[in-house]
């Protein structure tokens, strides 16, 4: 009975993968379902070899670009007699969780790519290596569904805005990165854009929000506030809602704003 090997990968980065044919292998044994050409971010890809001949055992690596300058590799090795041997290497800022040792003639195992947490390594969380982490929470009270639009942010997501919040639904995501790095997230309904905007802080991270109808369109508000502010490992929530006639607030219209501390955040094209 031949060895056959199946691959999952998971990518949970912000980045989809682009396959790095050149760097990659097929030692022993042929493709019954071959690597895809790319992973997209929060995606699991899989493939399949089967071993052949006299001696069927299957082996070989397969390596993914994450970025222009990063990369990652997963190597399996099913042989004929002896152990299963599952293996990765990553660029830096990286990690791959390796499944476990699995002795199956035809294992199904399971590869997890991530960024690595800030200050891993045991760092002292000063200076240049520090990372803020913040929580974004949105809720949907409006009457239509919410549609990602845009989002433009340097650093990293330790977990991702959804692509769509449905009405009564809240949606969260977190960001990581540098201080002052500023960033935008932004969500559209049939009648306007909503703009959460931030720029990170050390303990006092500023967070704004802004809705910005077309015209003659019904128009949504943000609620309790259009802008907060947040310490490390914090979270921030904001609620959209239908705006009545007795409303007079500044919840619409993305433009800039404050945090009393010389921390502006600009309307417009975002960051």
């Amino acid at each position: 009975m031949s060895r056959s090997a199946s691959i999952n990968f998971t990518n949970n980065t912000k980045y989809t993968m682009q396959l790095d044919s050149v760097a990659s292998q097929l030692s022993d044994g042929h493709y019954t379902k071959s690597p895809p050409s790319s992973i997209a971010s929060r995606q699991t890809a899989s493939w399949e070899s089967e071993g052949e001949g006299a001696y069927p055992a299957t082996r070989g690596y397969v390596s993914y670009n994450i970025t222009n300058d990063s990369s990652v590799k997963l190597s399996w090795d099913v042989p004929w007699v002896g152990e299963n041997h599952f293996d990765s290497d990553v660029s830096d800022g990286y990690q791959v969780a390796n499944p476990p040792q699995n002795d199956d003639d035809n294992p199904n195992v399971t590869f997890t790519l991530s960024s690595k947490p800030a200050d891993d390594g045991g760092g002292s969380g000063n200076g240049g290596d520090s990372k803020i982490v913040i929580e974004i929470n949105l809720t949907n009270a409006g009457d239509s569904d919410l549609s990602l639009y845009a989002c433009r942010w340097n650093g990293s997501f330790e977990s991702e805005p959804p692509p769509s919040i449905a009405v009564g639904e809240t949606a969260s995501w977190k960001v990581q990165g540098d201080i002052d790095e500023p960033g935008v997230v932004s969500y559209v309904d049939n009648c306007g854009q909503a703009d959460i905007r931030w720029q990170l802080a050390h303990n006092n991270t500023a967070v704004n929000a802004g809705y910005s109808a077309a015209p003659d369109s019904r128009s949504l508000q943000f609620d309790p506030s259009t802008q907060q502010n947040c310490g490390d490992n914090e979270s921030v929530s904001f609620t959209l809602s239908a705006k009545t006639d007795d409303d007079s607030g500044s919840g619409g219209g993305g433009g800039s704003g404050g945090d009393g501390d010389g921390h502006r955040f600009g309307g417009g094209n975002g960051p």
